[in-house]
């Protein structure tokens, strides 16, 4: 999809998608995803309206103490608590969902103009999005944009008030 500015119009061409400030005249899809510390919420959209949603979250994080339960493990602090089990078996399971949803996703999420995303650099979370052999995106794929919006919270109210920032930053270009 290109979108084309009142500075780059062919005067000649009828059937533009012109971007105007102020105005949406054009067909976007944008998928938002946001993964951290066992919770996931993702949402795609198809303008301003939400084509598909879903928020999940795992315990996988020790309370107060940070880290998820395999970073911990990675340093050679690897407990035999129940605590610790459970949270390895739910980053398993967190794991095995998002998958899952990935999959499902998949022909939407092919459709998509842009994709933000906010996975932290070195987690699981990056690994299943990025690398490993579940990758779902090509990392030099130019639809992937790094979300740059903070984010308050993983919910499903919080992603379509980044949406809409998005959203305004797509169709208000800065001249």
């Amino acid at each position: 999809m290109s979108m084309n500015f009142p500075s780059e119009m062919d005067p000649n061409d009828t059937n533009q998608n012109i971007l105007i400030p102020g105005t949406v005249s054009i067909d976007v899809r944008t998928a938002v995803l946001v993964l951290s510390g066992g919770k996931f919420a993702g949402e795609i959209f198809r303008n301003k309206d939400v084509v598909k949603h879903t928020t999940f979250k795992y315990y996988t994080v020790r309370a107060r103490q940070g880290g998820s339960q395999s970073a911990r493990d990675k340093k050679g602090r690897c407990k035999t608590s129940v605590g610790s089990q459970m949270r390895r078996e739910n980053e398993t399971m967190f794991e095995q969902k998002l998958i899952d949803r990935m999959k499902e996703w998949k022909e939407t999420l092919d459709k998509c103009d842009y994709i933000y995303y906010q996975a932290a650099k070195g987690s699981i979370n990056f690994s299943i999005l990025f690398g490993g052999s579940s990758m779902f995106f090509n990392r030099q794929d130019v639809r992937l944009k790094k979300i740059t919006h903070p984010i308050r919270a993983i919910t499903f109210e919080e992603i379509k008030r980044i949406h809409s920032r998005i959203f305004w930053d797509l169709t208000h270009p800065i001249e």
